[in-house]
This record gives C-alpha cells, sequence and structure tokens, in this order.
C-alpha cells in the first residue's frame, strides 16, 4: 500500500514536472493559437466551485476547433484536463489559455505513457494537461492534431481537482522536520522512532539515518504487545492448519522443507506482507544495485503441543513468522551480508507492514504478523466525531475527510470481523457525534460484514459542534441498555462488548466525555479511545478509554496515518475477553477446533471461585490464569485437558486478585458449551480433586518473544 501510494503520486508529479519544464519548448512551437470558437451549447461554461479532489467531471464532447471556458477555479490548486477516453480515438490537442489576459498556461499533444496509465488512456495520442491556478477564469481549446477544426466530436472533456501530495522532498519541509510517507512534514524527533520517511532515510537535518543496530525490533515493544500473544502450536491436523497459504512470490526463494520446517507455508496476512516487502525489495537502489532478493529460511514449524517448552515459544508454530536474509549473486553476496544493508531489510519489512520486526543477527531478519482474523464474536460499536473540525486542515482534516478517512477506518475495521446473527458471529452499530448525536444504524441492523460496510459508506457528515457526552449516552441508551431491540446479546453469552470512539478534538465545553464513559464502563464495555491530530485533548481520552490507558488509547497526528493503526485496534477489540460476574455463565458457546473462548472475572467477593464447564458436543480443555490474561497450553495456572463433559475447577483468591481469566479451547471439529460461575462455596470439596484427576500443567510464564529475542 505505501509503495503503490507513493509510486502513483511520484508518478503524477513528475508528469506534471515534466510538462512544466518543456513549456517553454513545446508551447512556442506547438501549442494552438488563441482562436478557436466558443461553444455555445449547453455547459459552455464549466463551473468548478467546491469540486472535491480527484473527481472528474465530464463534459459532453465537442467538435475540434472550439473551447469551453472554465470558472470558479481557486488560487493556487493545480487542475488537470484531459480528453482520455476508452471509447474514443480522436487524436486530440488540449491548449489553455486565461481568460483576463490571453497568456498561455498549458498545452499537450500526446500524453506519455506514465500519464496514460494514470488516467486511462486508450491512445497515445489522447491528450492530458495540467496547470496551478491564479484564480482566473480559463478557455479550454479541444483541437485536432496540428491545430485544427473537425466535424467529428472530440472525446468527452474531462477536469478534475488535483489533491495536494504533499512533500515531494525532505528539503520541502521545514528545517526541522522530514517528509514521510504520507506526503506530510512531521517534526525531526519522529523520523527516528516512525520509520516513515517517504524515501526510507532521515535526512541529516534530522540527525541522519542511524542504521539499526543487531538485536533491535521495530516497534521498540515486545512482541506480543505487538501482534498479539502466542496461544497454540498449531499442527498440520488441525482445521486451523487449512487456512494457511503456500507462499510463491516470484522474488522471493524459499529454503527446502523438512519434516519440521516448512518455509514457504504460512498465514494468509504473512505472505501478504512478504509480496509488499518482495516488490519494495525489487524496485529500491539500495538493493537492485547487488540484484538482491529475498531469502525465506522459515516460517511454519511443526512442535510437539504436549512437549515442547514454553520457553522456546515461537510464533513459527502459529505460522505467523518467519525468518529472512538477503541473496545475492556471488560476486555481491558480501555486500548482501552487510549488517547495514540487513538492517534497511528491516526497516522496508516494518514499512511493508509486517508488524513486528526483530534485527536478529548479522545475516537474519525475524518478521511477524497480528492473525489474520477476529475468530472471537464481539458486540461492537463505533462512535465517530461528525464535528466541523474533521475536513479543517488546522486540526489535521481535510476536505472529504470524514468520508475517505473517518469512514473508511470504520469499513476498514469491519472487515477484521465476520458479521452475522450466529452466537460464533460479531454485531456492529454505529453512532455519530456532532451537535447532538445520531444512531446510524443499531447492532441489529446488518447481518453480513459487507452490509455493515456498505452502511457506513452511505452516513452523511452532519458537521457542527463536538458533543461527546451525547454521543456516549446515546450509545449505553440506544444500543447497549437497549437489549436484544438493539442486536446486544445477554450477559448470559459472554460476548465481549466494545466500543470504539474517534474524535479529533475536545468536547464542547459542557460535553465532557468522563461520566458517561464511566456509565459504559459499568456495563462491562470496553472504550478504545482514538485521537486524531493537534487539537485533541489526551486527558480525555483517557477519560473515556478502559484501563490501562496505553493499551486503550491511540493518537495518530492526521487523518492520513488513520489506516496505520488499523491492525492495532482490530487486535486489541478482538482480544477483548467477555466479562463475567460471580454467579454468571456464558451459554450455549459454540467453537470450531482449536478455538479460545476468552471470559475474565474482576469483580468476585469471596475467597474461593468455582468454575463449572460443561460440554453438550464435542471436547474442549480448559484453561485458568490469575496471573495474566489469554490463558492457553502454555500460559496457564491450572488446567483441564481431559475429555471429561463435565470440569470443576477452584482458584482460591486472596485480596491482591484482581482478576481470573478461563480460557476454552475446543479439541474436537466442533464443541458446545456452557461456562458456570459460583462464589458461595467457601472451601473446596474434600473429594476434590477426584481420583481421575484431570492434567494440570504448571505455572507457566513465557517470554513475549523467540526464546532468542529481547
Amino acid at each position: 500500500m505505501y509503495k503503490s501510494m507513493t509510486l502513483s503520486w511520484t508518478a503524477l508529479s513528475t508528469s506534471a514536472f515534466m510538462l512544466f519544464i518543456s513549456r517553454d519548448v513545446i508551447l512556442v512551437e506547438g501549442a494552438c493559437s488563441n482562436n478557436n470558437v466558443a461553444h455555445t451549447g449547453t455547459n459552455a461554461t464549466v463551473n468548478l466551485s467546491g469540486v472535491s479532489p480527484n473527481v472528474s467531471h465530464s463534459i459532453p464532447a465537442i467538435q475540434g476547433g472550439y473551447y469551453r471556458v472554465v470558472s470558479g477555479l481557486s488560487a493556487g490548486e493545480e487542475y488537470l484536463f484531459s480528453t482520455c477516453s476508452s471509447s474514443y480515438d480522436f487524436d486530440t490537442q488540449l491548449t489553455v489559455y486565461s481568460v483576463a489576459s490571453g497568456a498561455l498556461l498549458a498545452y499537450n499533444d500526446d500524453a506519455d505513457s506514465t500519464v496514460r496509465a494514470t488516467y486511462g488512456c486508450s491512445s497515445r495520442f489522447q491528450s492530458v494537461t495540467t496547470f496551478v491556478s491564479d484564480g482566473g477564469d480559463v478557455r479550454v481549446l479541444v483541437d485536432r492534431y496540428y491545430c485544427r477544426t473537425s466535424s467529428l466530436s472530440a472525446p468527452v472533456f474531462m477536469v478534475r481537482l488535483v489533491p495536494d501530495p504533499g512533500c515531494l522532498s525532505h528539503d520541502a519541509c521545514a528545517s526541522d522536520e522530514y517528509c514521510d510517507t504520507e506526503g506530510e512534514c512531521f517534526v525531526c524527533g519522529a523520523c527516528a522512532t516512525a520509520y516513515d520517511a517517504f524515501d526510507g532515510v532521515c535526512p541529516t537535518k534530522c540527525g541522519g539515518t542511524v542504521h539499526l543496530e543487531i538485536g533491535s525490533s521495530i516497534p521498540n515493544t515486545t512482541e506480543a504487545a505487538t501482534v498479539g500473544i502466542f496461544r497454540d502450536a498449531i499442527q498440520p491436523s488441525s482445521q486451523l492448519y487449512s487456512l494457511f497459504v503456500s507462499s510463491a512470490v516470484p522474488e522471493v526463494t524459499y529454503d527446502a522443507a523438512t519434516d519440521v520446517s516448512y518455509p514457504a507455508i504460512m498465514s494468509e496476512r504473512l505472505n501478504a506482507k512478504l509480496v509488499n516487502l518482495a516488490l519494495i525489495v525489487q524496485s529500491n537502489v539500495q538493493f537492485t544495485q547487488y540484484s538482491a532478493s529475498i531469502r525465506v529460511l522459515s516460517s511454519y514449524e511443526v512442535a510437539d503441543s504436549l512437549t515442547v517448552s514454553h520457553d522456546s515459544l515461537s510464533y513459527h508454530y502459529e505460522g505467523r513468522a518467519l525468518t529472512m536474509r538477503l541473496s545475492c549473486p556471488s560476486a555481491h553476496q558480501a555486500s548482501c551480508d552487510d549488517p547495514n544493508l540487513l538492517g534497511e531489510l528491516a526497516r522496508f519489512a516494518h514499512a511493508a507492514g509486517f508488524d513486528w520486526v526483530w534485527f536478529k543477527d548479522n545475516a537474519t531478519v525475524y518478521a511477524s504478523v497480528s492473525a489474520d482474523t477476529c475468530t472471537s464474536p464481539v458486540d461492537l460499536a463505533f462512535l465517530l466525531d461528525g464535528s466541523g473540525s474533521i475536513e479543517d486542515p488546522s486540526y489535521g482534516g481535510g476536505v472529504g475527510f470524514f468520508a475517505e478517512k473517518e469512514l473508511e477506518f470504520a469499513r476498514n475495521v469491519t472487515s477484521f470481523f465476520t458479521v452475522g446473527t450466529s452466537a460464533n458471529e460479531s454485531r456492529i452499530g454505529a453512532v455519530v457525534f456532532s451537535t447532538g448525536a445520531t444512531v446510524e444504524f443499531d447492532l441489529a441492523t446488518h447481518t453480513s460484514t459487507s452490509a455493515v460496510r456498505t452502511a457506513i459508506a452511505d452516513i452523511d457528515y452532519p458537521t457542527g459542534a463536538t458533543y461527546m457526552s451525547t454521543g456516549l449516552r446515546l450509545t449505553r441508551t440506544a444500543l447497549f441498555e437497549n437489549g436484544t431491540i438493539a442486536g446486544v446479546r445477554a450477559d448470559s453469552y459472554g460476548i465481549p462488548r466494545v466500543v470504539i470512539v474517534v474524535t479529533d478534538g475536545q468536547s464542547t465545553s459542557g460535553y465532557e466525555p468522563a461520566s458517561q464513559a464511566a456509565n459504559l464502563h459499568e456495563l462491562g464495555v470496553t472504550i478504545f479511545a482514538i485521537g486524531v491530530g493537534s487539537g485533541v485533548d489526551v486527558s480525555q481520552l483517557n477519560d473515556m478509554a478502559s484501563n490501562p490507558d496505553d493499551e486503550h488509547v491511540f493518537w495518530i497526528k492526521s487523518y492520513n496515518s488513520i489506516h496505520k493503526i488499523v491492525d492495532a485496534i482490530t487486535r486489541s477489540t478482538c482480544a477483548t475477553s467477555a466479562q463475567l460476574l460471580c454467579s454468571g455463565s456464558a451459554a450455549g458457546v459454540t467453537l470450531t477446533q482449536g478455538k479460545f473462548k476468552d471470559v475474565e472475572i474482576h469483580e468476585h467477593h469471596s475467597t474461593l471461585l468455582t468454575i463449572t464447564v460443561q460440554t453438550t458436543e464435542g471436547t474442549v480443555r480448559a484453561y485458568i490464569s490469575d496471573t495474566f490474561a489469554k490463558p492457553g497450553p502454555y500460559r496457564n495456572n491450572q488446567s483441564d485437558v481431559s475429555t471429561a463433559a463435565v470440569k470443576t475447577l477452584y482458584v482460591t483468591l486472596d485480596s491482591s486478585d484482581t482478576s481470573v481469566y478461563i480460557a476454552v479451547q475446543a479439541t474436537s471439529s466442533e464443541a458446545t458449551f456452557t461456562i458456570s460461575l459460583d462464589c458461595s462455596m467457601a472451601t473446596i470439596p474434600p473429594t476434590y480433586p477426584p481420583t481421575d484427576a484431570p492434567t494440570r500443567l504448571p505455572t507457566n510464564t513465557p517470554t513475549d518473544a523467540p526464546s532468542d529475542a529481547p
């Protein structure tokens, strides 16, 4: 994504630049004279006032030798005129003159190949030209080749406002700023930590590029915090294994498979990021000068889940990690083994979309990704800021940003979930707030992921003030307190309830979010708060978000960057456990093989918690911890991995135990079960454990990364 965006903008800007620098030659020798005939039919004058960037406006065909007047242009903006069409092959010329002064502004005969590809020209004889307006009206002349008139109609004449590509070099930014991958100038301090310089290199004014050191990672945090915890080793016989893909990227070589290592087998997401990285390596001079390519050393590995040590847990066992190095012709292999170049591979791996990258040693880069999709159901509501500042550049916004950035973000997050009506599927609703709040649709309205994505795209931009508390209150009363009418499932289902708030500023005075957010928290709703731009009040984000703040608060510098946190927010949302109280239950839960149901009990008032898992179909394993969330085969304080239909486990609590975590994993092709809690017992029954006591694994506290990771 980054690469394709960068290339398209570069191509557009370069094409425009070529037109401008050749203007003195082409315009003098080839521009058609300002003597065409004014078109007097429909749309003789085309008004572009208030047009959105990159939206094409079609003007019906006119004959060669005529012109139209274009008005409503904004000073300083770049406009593009085109006769490109897939339906016509009319050999055109375009010439643009100022109406006021008669000055020649732009001209093109045959658009070059890059421009033709960008704008869908069917013929090399079609024309595309751009110019920067001074705000005055222009005449756009359409001529047949050699500036002739013609009785034949020319192709549809297209005009559009070209969006500002932003900075195209570091020199275009201030002395303490660099140009990032979004075409934005940003303060130098972020260059060395965000790794998002447009060319991959921090400029000298920002301290230059400091080569990635062996042993360091991007981001500089634990792997588990970035890609989610390791749950279980996937076996070739499991249903989850069938979701892997066999990678076959042409520009990549793979080491030979063995009985336990399959370098070409990996998750779909891991493969997609490898494709992105391969494209970068094949187009970046740092690598092409040595004819370098990527060599994958390892990816999916088979582990014996009964004997593997928790000290050697690896995301390779889940098919979402790989190790790689650079491969070059023998004459250049020494250069490709240079740690500085390998460090650049690590940088670009992160830019290509790998979630966590580790410069493992002087010959190897390790990279891992989040899970492909969310396999846990959730009742989710988007609470979206529709205030006027969303499209105000001074707040990090821009024209069209509500639909193009904020709504698109919500659509992308939605894609991560399987929406439906069953107990194993998610439900999604949406509320928009500005001067007031509106339920766009509740959790019962749409029953498929595609339907929710379409409904989000259809939300209108209201503009107005920032009534955060009103939005939070309506989300609570209309969605989460309205029960099954609004589609929210009963507590007995044990489905996590989540709200994702997106805002670009601080609330209007008197509409602060703290109290209304607290009301949602009391209902067991987890809130993620996303702040966009410089006008955000971080304290209000913290007031809204669930604890801990560092896991539920996200801040990004502008809406142009909002896509970067889709993975993080979906991963965090999916990782939310269902919350149950004493004497509560999660009834009728159905899972397919290898998947987990996670429950958190964080309000208990006794010293003994009794947990019963009763299976009505299939077989399951139960894992419990009062130490860490998301227990599993390698992370638990207590477990029952027997095939018994009824499993009863006891947890003795003390005042320091704030939460107890339960995970139930299906081991048959499908399993249905109920989790029940009881805090009324004072002591563990003397008959416990039974003579056929279930297997209990020791307390395991694995590292957050492969055993040799930092």
